[in-house]
């Protein structure tokens, strides 16, 4: 129209409106057509073996509430060796809440090769698995409903149907759940009902509900873990002769999990003092089983790398970072290692490796995944909105290891882990910023030496900077002979076992997986913490709990400060190879203990040292400014370097103290007659119930009298000492 007024155009609202939606509708036609330019699907272009597929729903279909997608994989093997496995569909597009959709395969051919072999009505977050020459999957009948059961007789063709409590309908009312691993134990099989167990003597007709017996629940509370508990779900059931029967639930958001015991069929236990586990990827629903053989715990997993935990869009919520798979392994549920990553895609918003269930076969550990992948035609919105269902095999699982390779890029040389799809970005392989006061500059080479498994890095300037083989800067090398350098490195050797390197990759607290190398945390009586050239600046370390070591190793200028409510408990060695460094944590010996100090290096010990009854041996740069306590303990020193008590410290002398001069117990030359033992400014509590020095030469004795007030020793004629000759006379 014309404003007379005005003499221009303008537009009515109707028409304004007539148009927006024309631009809407041309700008959805144009997403749709985007979404299929990418061709029609190819399941080959995913990793391992596609079991099922549901085709990713267009945009059209997700706005129109017709979007399906693929859940709740499950796996067994049956008697005869063929394996079995099921999943669901879920989604807007799906009839998850009024009755399920299951469908079920098999693989004659070790999984291969897969068939359909029955689609399921009313079947949901269900679970096969093999029992007594039949095959049963055990679930909800949809979202929420009630808990049924169906059998089959020949490998998953036909089921039963559970109509009633004698064939298969086993509870009334509102329940979840998600596939598990059934167990046996002491005559019972069971089986994770969401946090729960369900469970039924094995020698029982399953499809009766009175066979079954579902436990009681563990309250939950929101005070747990410091205040910051959210809610666990989905767990896995496991049982081994040490353990018991045990369920392992998610902790949304978090990396735990949670030790639920089964105290019989009824009553669960749960102690949230002790009871929480780390375990990185158990924020998400993750797959456990136990191994006999290995007597060990294995669970697959998706851990966060440290190079995604930052994304922009989806880093605040780690249970929607599925894109990398992980196996880790455990001897009392306690202390998970990880083992190597099996899977491993870049792209975090589309493709994802989740909800891994996991079963034994022979030395393999088969995996199947709910698996969101780029295949041709539209993407999967998400990681979570899963099109496939892949299958997965770890040859020799119980000795899985890591495929490790470095790689020049630029300035930097990046570590890489080798998976059954693309390498996973470890980071940098150097810790640190600074080795030998100099950045790493321009790298051209590198070499691992055969023997002691030492990195090599070679710089443009002809610099040569070694390193460990978990990337702790160790010395400036001059010379290599029969060096042979190359830009990658592949199945680069692994740390020994036991070596546990600090990275601080994730934050200060020690007991956080992904702030040691590869997820290994030092927490146990056999390993060696090590902290080396991580530390960029002044590090803090925070300790918050228990736990014992074999040594405590430092080997760094920059200094290492151990802080918190945790104890330490030393089983052999502590050791300063490198810088000054603070231990403000308890620190208790479990046994016999040497303190190995390199000269120009120190440790502080500002929380309470207790010798425990045990015996240190201390060579010398050691500071005490806080509680000792000997115990009955003896404390071996020597006379280089005094033992110094701060002004902090007030020392209890409840045990032996054993003088070592020039690392013996003889004195065999007279070189000066006054040694410092120890430096304090508080008279110590007590005094040493026995003292055993050197021995020496005739016509001396030892002066202890000033030990307690200045520190000191000292050689003194002996006016009791009578010479052969005057004997003689």
């Amino acid at each position: 129209k014309i404003d007379p007024g005005h003499g221009r155009y303008f537009m009515t609202r109707k028409r304004i409106a007539v148009a927006a939606i024309v631009i809407l509708l041309l700008f959805l036609l144009n997403l749709i057509c985007l979404q299929y330019i990418s061709g029609t699907p190819d399941v080959t272009k995913a990793p391992g073996v596609v079991v099922g597929h549901q085709p990713a729903p267009s945009l059209l279909q997700r706005i129109t509430g017709r979007a399906q997608y693929l859940g709740s994989p499950s796996l067994t093997i049956l008697s005869d060796g063929s394996y079995v496995a099921s999943h669901d569909l879920f989604g807007w597009g799906s009839s998850q809440d009024t009755a399920g959709i299951t469908k079920i395969y098999r693989s004659v051919d070790r999984g291969e090769s897969w068939v359909q072999t029955a689609t399921l009505e009313g079947q949901f977050w269900s679970t096969v698995f093999a029992h007594k020459d039949a095959l049963y999957i055990i679930g909800a009948a949809h979202r929420g409903g009630n808990i049924i059961i169906r059998k089959s007789m020949d490998g998953g063709y036909t089921w039963t149907v559970p109509f009633d409590e004698n064939n298969g309908l086993l509870k009334k009312g509102k329940f979840g759940g998600t596939p598990n691993c059934p167990v046996i134990h002491e005559g019972r099989l069971w089986i994770a009902q969401s946090t729960r167990v369900m469970s039924a003597p094995v020698d029982s007709n399953l499809l009766l509900a009175n066979s079954w017996t579902l436990s009681k629940s563990v309250p939950q509370d929101k005070t747990w873990l410091n205040g910051k508990f959210p809610f666990w779900s989905e767990g896995q059931v496991v049982a081994s002769p040490e353990e018991g029967v045990v369920v392992l639930p998610k902790l949304n958001q978090l990396p735990y999990t949670a030790i639920i015991r089964a105290k019989g069929p009824v009553n669960l236990t749960f102690d949230p003092v002790h009871d929480f586990v780390e375990l990185p990827g158990a924020e998400k629903k993750f797959g456990a089983v136990y191994d006999p053989v290995s007597e060990r715990f294995y669970a697959c997993s998706n851990p966060v790398l440290p190079s995604h935990k930052d994304e922009p869009k989806i880093g605040k919520t780690p249970a929607m970072i599925r894109n990398t798979a992980a196996l880790f392994c455990s001897e009392d549920l306690r202390h998970w290692e990880m083992k190597k990553i099996f899977l491993y895609s870049p792209d975090l918003h589309h493709e994802a490796f989740q909800y891994l269930n996991c079963v034994i076969d022979g030395d393999d550990l088969l995996v199947i995944s709910r698996t969101a992948f780029v295949i041709g035609g539209p993407k999967p919105p998400r990681g979570h909105d899963s099109n496939l269902m892949t299958f997965h095999r770890i040859s020799d699982f119980r000795n899985a290891a890591p495929e490790h390779e470095l790689v020049i890029e630029g300035n930097r040389v990046l570590r890489y882990e080798r998976t059954q799809h693309e390498c996973a970005p470890l980071g940098d392989f150097p810790l640190g910023n600074n080795f030998d006061e100099k950045p790493l500059g321009t790298p051209v080479g590198l070499e691992q030496h055969k023997t002691n498994s030492a990195i090599y890095i070679k710089e443009k300037s002809g610099r040569i900077l070694e390193f460990d083989p978990a990337g702790n800067f160790q010395n400036v090398v001059s010379y290599r002979p029969l060096t042979m350098f190359v830009e990658q490195l592949v199945n680069i050797k692994q740390p020994r076992p036991g070596f546990c390197t600090w990275t601080g990759a994730d934050s200060s607290l020690w007991e956080e997986p992904a702030n040691w190398y590869y997820w290994n945390c030092a927490d146990l009586p056999e390993e060696i913490a090590v902290f080396g050239s991580a530390a960029k600046s002044d590090m803090v370390v925070s300790l918050n709990h228990p736990l014992q070591l074999q040594v405590l190793w430092f080997q760094s200028d920059i200094p290492y400060t151990i802080r918190g409510n945790g104890t330490l408990y030393i089983n052999h060695c502590i050791a300063v190879m490198q810088g000054k460094h603070i231990i403000q944590t308890r620190t208790q010996l479990s046994n016999d203990t040497r303190l190995q100090v390199n000269p120009g290096t120190g440790v502080t010990f500002e929380g309470a040292l207790n010798l425990n009854g045990k015996t240190l041996t201390a060579g010398g740069g050691l500071t005490i400014n806080g509680p000792f306590k000997m115990d009955g303990g003896k404390l071996v020193v020597g006379t280089i370097r005094p033992i110094i008590f701060g002004n902090l410290s007030q020392p209890e002398f409840n045990g032996s103290l054993v003088v070592n001069v020039n690392g013996t117990g003889v004195l065999w030359q007279i070189t000066i007659s006054t040694f410092q033992v120890f430096e304090f400014p508080n008279q110590p509590i007590g005094t040493f119930d026995n003292i055993e020095l050197p021995e020496l030469l005739e016509g001396q004795k030892w002066d202890t009298s000033e030990l307690y007030t200045t520190g000191t020793i000292k050689i003194v004629p002996d006016s009791a000492f009578i010479p052969e000759v005057s004997r003689a006379s």
